[in-house]
């Protein structure tokens, strides 16, 4: 929010949290969500191979490790040392900070109507939150769509737009689909202007090809591109 700090949401939680102690009808009750993100799921051993499959030192790779496993660390920049918090993870069973970006607290009193509407409320978020509608992330698609079409035009060989499309779109979209399922109709889309973008450098110009779309998305020994199918 504008012109609000962490330190502000914190103050105001702290607040609400001791009048919870306030004699009422019902009740106070206050409830704590910890959303769960994709960060929460990552798969530590896996992070740690990609790294010596990409080639970094073991010292270094040793250290993640550590980072991984660690709430606190220290740290020593030119002999001064320094003590910072570490990434957050599933491996820290500690209480986070009260509020802050996928930390909620919800205040409200403990009666029936109350309580059913919070639990309406879980419910809604819940069906919701990971499956958003094609119109939602339909900006997303337009952004890829307008980064390639940047390129028409360009003298680019067939590999060099493959090489476009490996680096930079599929890395753009490699969150987003981390965090939700799009629609199957926007991913066939999404894969023809890819598709289109290959074979003509224009997302939107669809150029007849002999060789079929799967086959392209296979690996290159297989005699493929390497490029992954969005769907």
């Amino acid at each position: 929010m504008k012109g609000r700090q962490i330190h502000d949401c914190i103050s105001l939680a702290s607040e609400a949290a001791n009048l919870l102690d306030h004699k009422v009808y019902g009740v106070n009750l206050c409830v704590k969500l910890d959303v769960k993100k994709a960060f929460d799921t990552i798969d530590w051993k896996f992070l740690l191979d990609s790294l010596g499959a990409f080639g970094f030192h073991a010292t270094f790779i040793n250290w993640i490790r550590i980072i991984l496993r660690s709430a606190k660390l220290f740290i020593s920049v030119n002999g001064q040392a320094g003590k910072i918090s570490s990434i957050s993870g599933p491996r820290i069973n500690t209480p986070t900070h009260v509020l802050y970006a996928d930390d909620i607290l919800i205040f409200c009193k403990g009666i029936k109507n109350q309580l059913m509407a919070l639990k309406s409320l879980f419910i809604d978020y819940a069906n919701v939150s990971g499956k958003p509608k094609a119109i939602h992330l339909q900006y997303i698609a337009d952004k890829i769509v307008n980064k390639l079409s940047k390129w028409r035009g360009s003298i680019l060989s067939i590999m060099g737009r493959v090489e476009i499309v490996k680096s930079i779109i599929l890395s753009m979209l490699g969150y987003s689909f981390h965090v939700y399922l799009w629609p199957a109709n926007l991913l066939r889309k999404m894969d023809a202007n890819i598709k289109n973008f290959i074979w003509s450098g224009d997302p939107t110009i669809n150029k007849m090809v002999t060789v079929v779309w799967h086959k392209v998305c296979t690996p290159v020994k297989e005699g493929g591109l390497g490029i992954r199918s969005l769907k």
